[in-house]
């Protein structure tokens, strides 16, 4: 069973009291949910696509009046040609108005993104040569901290050597207090 939500919603909001006393009898498709005052209420009807189509069948379709002649037909009345003709005027002004808005709407948009990719390819460019400039400042810094590391092994080499005085300056001293 195929069941379709229609959700009126009024100021006073009938209560489902009020509902079952105003639904004639064998309606048991209906049914509500809600009931406060100031809610909307729901109502669910069972089929409703079914019932429309239903509807929209069983009308009669309009016929054609059997007292139009083919005369008629063939020379319509010049009025209603003049005013299909300016009604064709004023939709012909506005499409090209349209068109031309349009134009214009283009034309804006292509300039930004113009802009934009200028913009883009400026900020790729800036940031290219940052990272160059830092890889080639990370080059030196590296160049430096070898040559500090071979100036640090002749320190070690004059440590030992500062350490060999030491022992013999500490030697002297302990002779001399002999």
């Amino acid at each position: 069973i195929q069941m379709e939500s229609l959700l009126i919603s009024d100021e006073a909001g009938p209560s489902s009291a009020d509902f079952e006393e105003s639904a004639p009898s064998g309606s048991s498709s209906m049914t509500t949910s809600g009931g406060t005052r100031g809610a909307p209420t729901t109502y669910v009807v069972e089929g409703l696509e079914q019932k429309i189509r239903y509807d929209e069948s069983s009308r009669p379709r309009p016929r054609l009046r059997s007292s139009v002649s083919v005369d008629q037909l063939a020379h319509p009345d010049p009025k209603i040609l003049d005013d299909l003709e300016a009604a064709s005027r004023r939709i012909a002004s506005n499409v090209d108005q349209v068109v031309r808005e349009l134009r214009g709407s283009l034309h804006g948009m292509s300039d930004l993104v113009v802009e934009a990719c200028q913009c883009y390819q400026s900020a790729i460019g800036s940031a290219c040569d940052h990272a160059d400039q830092h890889i080639r400042n990370t080059y030196s810094m590296i160049a430096k901290v070898e040559e500090l590391n071979g100036q640090l092994e002749k320190v070690s080499g004059t440590a030992g050597k500062i350490k060999e005085m030491r022992k013999i300056v500490e030697q002297f001293e302990g002779m001399l207090k002999d």
